[in-house]
């Protein structure tokens, strides 16, 4: 169908062509495997995961322990498809890493979708985002958000690569004294090379 378009273009003319190619850039893939925890162990409602764990396809829990999480009668809807993550386990502060090949010098984007679990009564939740020696901490404000409607948020940020495989970690930033049943949620994880 690309390369009939293409054709049909050039019988307009160069000029024509040369306006009309970005429009037909791909969407940039994503860096990251199972960025959504789609692919991952069994889950009636939520399951925990101990450090180390390699049950979601691509990434290993990095500390305390974590929730996988999984829409059910209409609650705990996942910012894309039926999954996300609890960063408080059951209980647990943890965090998730993957490992994913960069070139070095080159800067990428890191896109996510936060929430926090409404249920155990915090104001506001916290996680940390790391990769090649540098970090930055995310909050979002939990007023408003239900166990029906997790009003997921769109947090991006930016590294440059160091090394030729660089590790992503994203983790509860939330204090000791904080709620250890529920935390940061998190969903949607992508990371593209930035032009």
């Amino acid at each position: 169908m690309k390369a009939l378009i293409i054709f049909c273009l050039a019988l307009l003319g160069a000029d024509v062509l040369v306006e009309a190619a970005p429009a037909l850039k791909e969407k940039k893939e994503n860096l990251l495997e199972n960025g959504s925890f789609e692919k991952g162990p069994e889950v009636e409602v939520y399951r925990p995961l101990d450090k180390g764990s390699t049950d979601i396809k691509g990434w290993e829990v990095t500390r305390g322990q974590i929730d996988v999480l999984q829409e059910a009668d209409g609650k705990w809807k996942a910012a894309d498809g039926k999954r996300c993550l609890d960063l408080h386990g059951s209980p647990g502060f943890g965090g998730v890493k993957q490992s994913f090949a960069t070139r070095v010098g080159k800067k990428y984007r890191v896109t996510f979708q936060m929430s926090g679990n409404p249920g155990v009564g915090h104001t506001e939740v916290k996680l940390a985002v790391r990769a090649a020696g540098k970090d930055k901490e995310f909050a979002v404000d939990m007023d408003g958000k239900t166990v029906e409607d997790l009003k997921w948020e769109k947090k991006t940020w930016e590294f440059t690569a160091t090394e030729a495989t660089t590790v992503l970690e994203l983790h509860t930033a939330m204090p000791d004294t904080s709620n250890a049943f529920g935390g940061p949620m998190l969903d949607d994880v992508n990371v593209v090379a930035v032009e």
